[in-house]
């Protein structure tokens, strides 16, 4: 197996975030290369874990090299949500925690008594594993919004009942 795997390409450092170059005329080479990045890393993974099974034993599996490799990463994330009428005016987010995590809505539904309907949420996972994941925790308020500072990010909701900011502090 070690001698099928010596002619592959390596890449060294960290890969750009790609969304500082989207405006860019090589955002489609960024993008390609980051997905052709994300494919291969865990193709080795896997290629990995196989190997060592095969063995009987992980003394070769490339622990450090992967860990490099992959590290945590702050991705943001946009999440589709759907609430019952008379649900929610405002939400929230929590992380496995229990810490408050800034968030957005956009492209948002109301039902007829004003309550959210559909939204689009947006936030940043902060080190996510690899292949892992994170779990988050949707805060539903039915009294109206308030908007509130949190690490120097403002988190601001719908408020007054025509989706207005009325005061930021």
């Amino acid at each position: 197996m070690d001698r099928s795997t010596t002619g592959l390409p390596s890449i060294r450092g960290e890969r750009p975030n790609v969304w500082l170059y989207i405006h860019g005329p090589s955002h489609e080479r960024a993008i390609t290369a980051s997905r052709k990045g994300d494919i291969a890393l865990t193709a080795a993974e896997k290629v990995a874990s196989f190997n060592a099974l095969a063995q009987g034993n992980f003394m070769h599996y490339p622990v450090s090299r992967l860990y490099r490799a992959w590290e945590e990463k702050d991705d943001p994330a946009t999440v589709p949500v759907q609430l019952a009428k008379g649900e929610a005016k405002s939400v929230s987010l929590k992380d496995a925690s229990g810490n408050r995590v800034p968030c957005q809505l956009s492209n948002v539904t109301f039902h007829a008594d004003e309550t959210i309907h559909t939204a689009d949420l947006h936030f940043v996972t902060k080190n996510v594993p690899s292949l892992g994941f994170s779990t988050f925790y949707l805060e539903t308020k039915k009294g109206e919004a308030t908007i509130e500072q949190i690490s120097g990010v403002y988190d601001f909701n719908r408020n007054n009942g025509q989706g207005c900011i009325v005061k930021i502090s």
